[in-house]
């Protein structure tokens, strides 16, 4: 990581506008100010100053562009501190603060005197030694560290910081994977209580919500934070979940488009939106369209695991024929032959549950056609050619 200057403080503010006043009251905490005046400059003052503070005075820029540009925030100067200036703050300005991950959002009537003292705070409640390390690796977007790594690294780091905000909102994540919406919810409950406008708890609450099936509750508060923070793909994602949820699917189609459309103009290519939109089709029963939606934007192990899924799902629930209908929509789906023996020999099980045997057999002789020494699938053949015909 990039060795940045402690005293160096990059500005962006309106040419002229207080840039002397706020010099000075820099200068006698020792603090060095450098100023730009357009979002397109900072990453370049950044890394050639090597600032280790970056205070935005917010009435600098369009507010699109400085809600865009906050989102996409490099994960590479994570190390940056961050400020906002508002002449107002107001609930929004906060909501969108812990949304982005802005550290502090001041007001333009203590910012002259009053911004060296805002970042020794901030200095001094900053993560230290393990924790820093910790939080560092959680947010590493290099793909360095695998989810179970990550998962390790976030519960240890519960045992010693469990007060840290950020290290309570991971370990609630964690929870929801591990099937334990109580603990998550219990834990973003905690963080609102204090943190009122924290959006990334009540995202986490929201989700803890959808796992116990409490859908009014979840599309509730997201409704507030949506309208506090428009236009933040993975809250407009979690409404279009908690509106399919509870089987509003045309609501659930708004959100997820809306979603897909914010993500694209953050410039994020790989997102869910597409994924969460086939969802909708295919419940719709518009199969042409979701596969077609799903070619596009899953992966052929995402497109085999989705439909594969939901026919295992079906098994269980002993709905064999709905089974087989996911199993074909799959084979349908797939790109290639690669995953294509797993599904043919799941959908002859399925198959000879509902007493299809020949049809079953078919669908076993073409898995062994793509993959002569799959093992289930010559099991199943085994089993099948021992059925008697009637």
């Amino acid at each position: 990581m990039t060795k940045r200057n402690p005293n160096r403080v990059l500005f962006l503010s309106p040419q002229g506008n207080h840039r002397g006043q706020i010099s000075k009251s820099l200068a006698m905490m020792d603090y060095k100010a450098d100023f730009v005046s357009s979002l397109s400059e900072v990453y370049a003052a950044i890394d050639s100053f090597k600032s280790s503070i970056f205070v935005h005075e917010w009435k600098a820029t369009e507010v699109t562009q400085a809600r865009k540009f906050h989102r996409n925030w490099s994960s590479e100067l994570s190390d940056v501190i961050r400020c906002s200036i508002h002449d107002q703050i107001v609930p929004s300005v906060l909501a969108f603060a812990s949304e982005a991950g802005i550290e502090k959002v001041i007001s333009a009537a203590d910012a002259i005197i009053g911004l060296a003292g805002s970042i020794d705070m901030i200095r001094a409640n900053r993560p230290q030694g393990e924790l820093q390390e910790v939080l560092l690796k959680i947010n590493a977007a290099d793909g360095q560290y695998s989810q179970d790594e990550l998962d390790d690294a976030i519960e240890s780091s519960f045992e010693k910081f469990s007060n840290n905000t950020t290290v309570k909102l991971e370990f609630g994540g964690l929870c929801l994977r591990k099937e334990d919406p109580n603990e998550a919810e219990k834990l973003a409950k905690e963080i609102l209580k204090k943190e009122p406008s924290n959006l990334r708890a009540t995202n986490l609450l929201s989700r803890s919500f959808m796992k116990s099936g409490n859908w009014d509750e979840a599309v509730k508060i997201l409704d507030g934070a949506n309208k506090l923070s428009p236009g933040n793909p993975e809250q407009l994602m979690n409404l279009g979940d908690a509106f399919f949820g509870s089987g509003d699917l045309d609501q659930a189609m708004g959100y997820y488009e809306e979603a897909a459309e914010a993500s694209e103009e953050l410039g994020v290519k790989e997102n869910e939106s597409a994924k969460k939109i086939a969802s909708v089709r295919l419940e719709r029963g518009e199969v042409e369209e979701a596969i077609s939606l799903l070619q596009k934007s899953a992966s052929e192990d995402e497109i085999a695991g989705y439909f594969n899924n939901g026919a295992i799902m079906a098994t269980k629930q002993e709905k064999y024929k709905e089974a087989v209908g996911l199993y074909e929509l799959a084979i349908k789906a797939l790109k290639t032959n690669r995953l294509k023996p797993v599904i043919y020999t799941n959908m002859a099980i399925s198959l000879k549950r509902i007493d299809r045997i020949d049809d079953a057999k078919k669908a076993i002789k073409k898995a062994l056609r793509i993959k002569p020494d799959y093992e289930k699938a010559k099991l199943q053949e085994r089993k099948l050619n021992r059925i008697k015909a009637p």
